[in-house]
């Protein structure tokens, strides 16, 4: 019997035996909702109903698809590319290579989200559509490998050519074409999501328990290792996933276990010097498994050298201060019956003594609030402004306009005004962390207003935000990056996040009673204040551990000491570092806005270049640009390079239309 029909029957059993026993990978995929459902308050809500009913005689089928594995060999010990010469020191690009069956498995959005939000250059080759050859892998007349990983959506690649007809978007001969590769080149291969003795590579794993979407997972000894990020004793939830509870081979070394025992991922080192990684579970861009697993996955997977770089990031901007804000009549359910707060000086001076504590936390040293002011509510003798000028040092400050200003419709000059007026008061009062570079227009309003954008960039602003939450316009299209201005493209639009602290909330009982009063018909019940912070904070933990640098927007009512020690945006932020620091040992960087705007320019500087990186094992690095551009190299020490989270980053400086070399060797 040739290979080749080996291969189809093989398929065919795996397949039929997937189905039965649950349903196929990229079946698995319909189930799993592509992107996790975002509800009103921007909590992410995962659904599916699951089955797994064994059919009588699946141990028999089970059994040949093991012997006809045997028989062909598939996941082989020997390839005639490898033979042919070992090229492990050969050079490759510093690229990624992503491979999907279709566009439609969660797992695949997964993959590039967590790619992009890196900054990893990758190329995505679709198998059903595109065909694996090894001039894609390495051009005819070259010895430069194209990839420097290679990472597969699910581990057959399984998906439904025809109605109920499922099959293998590789052939036998694309799989050896790959395997050929990275056994010649030393390329590692990470595999997101696969059925545990599935064909063509059973990746070291046994079918054993069936499968489950609610499960706990703790890192092995090893797992540790390769998740160094992560708390050894974590324990992570993966709910709303098809997840597989298996059992390993002997030789083979598990990563992750469920807490009941059975293996969830695991690392295989095969006999041509090939190495894998591969996980049971699905996953999309929004769970929070993906977003704490991925890094350490793609981290692996290139050796921890690669282009690109990961930081968590906390910034929090409370509107308003200085003026009050109205309030939530919890007894009229309505914030228009003349009710108001202004922070008073005692609130300030205890946001003050909470900030002390909490960035006294080793991972959250140097976090300061940034207040964006206006200035028209300072007065002497005014217990608030007291309390401003003598703690200002320890906070940051952020123009707001003077009196709160609507700018949608406003002329030049009297938008000059309303700026002007408060770069002087900041001046007045000797505000030390203060940039006029940095401006929120009250309401997010102005942006579409030419004559404000110009009294704002005339007076210097350069960074300004925007709403998300109101629409494309003000969203990036790629992660940590900005929108230039339409009117005034050399001021740059940094996405906020508005938060369900609501401006007009500073005390408990108006928080919940508005928030139940918006959302008690999408949970059917009246939710405790509890866990309304409990929801806020997993959106605010979410936003951290996928490495997102917007700001979150608060108002000044929410720092109220409602008992004279504790306010809203304390109890939300005390409950985030809680349920960071319990998962994650990474430090959190807080920015100012005009620092958030560096940054994203930055990336937008690198995406918009076109970059090439190859890096010569063990000797150096070259890139070539056709712009000029500072390229972050994760996993590079050479002068000048910052430590993170126990990896050294370098920036790399590439003038326009050049190639730079970069030793590795110094």
């Amino acid at each position: 019997m040739t290979a080749k029909k080996i291969f189809s029957i093989l398929l065919i059993f795996t397949l039929i035996f997937a189905f039965f026993v649950s349903v196929p990978e990229s079946s698995i995929a319909k189930k799993s909702p592509e992107k996790a459902s975002s509800t009103k308050d921007g909590w992410s809500s995962l659904q599916h109903k699951i089955t797994d009913d064994s059919p009588a005689g699946i141990k028999s089928l089970k059994k040949s698809i093991k012997e006809n594995a045997q028989t062909a060999n598939f996941a082989g010990t020997e390839n005639t590319l490898a033979a042919a010469g070992n090229a492990v020191k050969n050079p490759r690009k510093m690229e990624i290579l992503l491979i999907a069956a279709t566009e439609e498995e969660p797992s695949y959005s997964a993959a590039v989200d967590s790619l992009k939000r890196i900054g990893i250059p990758y190329k995505t080759l679709i198998a059903s559509k595109e065909e694996l050859t090894p001039q894609l892998l390495v051009p005819d007349g070259s010895s430069t490998g194209n990839f420097q990983g290679v990472l597969l959506t699910t581990g057959n690649l399984g998906y439904q050519s025809s109605p109920g007809v499922w099959e293998s978007a590789f052939t036998y001969e694309e799989w050896q074409t790959l395997w050929n590769y990275e056994a010649q080149y030393g390329v590692r291969q990470a595999v997101l999501y696969t059925y545990p003795g599935s064909y063509p590579d059973n990746y070291g794993l046994i079918s054993s328990n069936g499968a489950s979407s609610d499960l706990e997972a703790v890192l092995t000894k090893e797992g540790a290792e390769t998740f160094s990020y992560l708390n050894p004793d974590i324990k992570i939830g993966i709910k709303g996933a098809w997840t597989y509870q298996a059992a390993h081979e002997e030789g083979v070394t598990p990563l992750l276990k469920s807490t009941e025992g059975y293996t969830l991922a695991v690392l295989k080192n095969y006999p041509d010097g090939r190495e894998s990684i591969a996980l049971t579970m699905d996953h999309n861009p929004d769970q929070m498994h993906t977003m704490l697993l991925n890094y350490g996955i793609i981290n692996w997977l290139t050796d921890g050298l690669f282009v690109g770089q990961r930081k968590t990031y906390l910034s929090i901007q409370p509107d308003d201060i200085m003026i009050p804000d109205d309030l939530w009549d919890p007894v009229k359910l309505s914030d228009e019956t003349g009710l108001e707060y202004r922070m008073t000086g005692n609130d300030f001076n205890t946001i003050t003594n909470w900030q002390r504590q909490f960035s006294s936390h080793p991972l959250f040293n140097g976090f300061m609030i940034e207040w964006p002011f206006n200035g028209e509510g300072a007065a002497a003798g005014d217990s608030l402004t007291e309390a401003i000028i003598a703690n200002q040092g320890e906070f940051r400050w952020i123009n707001h306009t003077w009196n709160h200003m609507l700018l949608e419709e406003t002329t030049y000059e009297e938008t000059v005004r309303q700026i002007v007026k408060n770069n002087r008061l900041a001046t007045n009062y000797n505000f030390t962390n203060y940039s006029r570079k940095a401006l929120i227009t009250p309401e997010v309003s102005g942006l579409n207003n030419p004559a404000a954008m110009k009294a704002a960039y005339d007076k210097g602003v350069r960074y300004v935000v925007s709403d998300p939450s109101r629409g494309s316009s003000e969203q990036s299209r790629l992660p940590n990056t900005g929108i230039p201005n339409a009117h005034q493209p050399g001021i740059l639009m940094i996405p906020r996040y508005a938060t369900n602290i609501y401006y007009n909330a500073s005390t408990p009982e108006e928080q919940t009673s508005e928030y139940n009063y918006r959302y008690k018909s999408y949970w059917g019940r009246d939710l405790s204040y509890s866990e309304i912070i409990d929801l806020e904070s997993d959106q605010y933990l979410r936003y951290m551990i996928r490495y997102d640098i917007n700001p979150l927007m608060f108002h000044q009512s929410n720092a109220r000491a409602y008992d004279n020690t504790h306010s809203l945006l304390s109890d939300v932020l005390d409950r985030t570092q809680q349920k960071y620091s319990e998962l994650v040992n990474l430090p959190v960087i807080n920015l100012s806005q005009e620092e958030i705007g560096r940054k994203m320019q930055e990336r937008m500087n690198l995406n918009d270049a076109s970059v090439t990186a190859i890096y010569y094992p063990g000797d150096k690095i070259t890139i070539t640009s056709n712009l000029k551009v500072s390229v972050p190299l994760t996993g590079v020490n050479l002068s000048g390079a910052e430590s993170y989270g126990g990896q050294s980053i370098y920036w790399a400086t590439v003038p326009a239309n050049r190639t730079k070399v970069f030793p590795l060797n110094q």
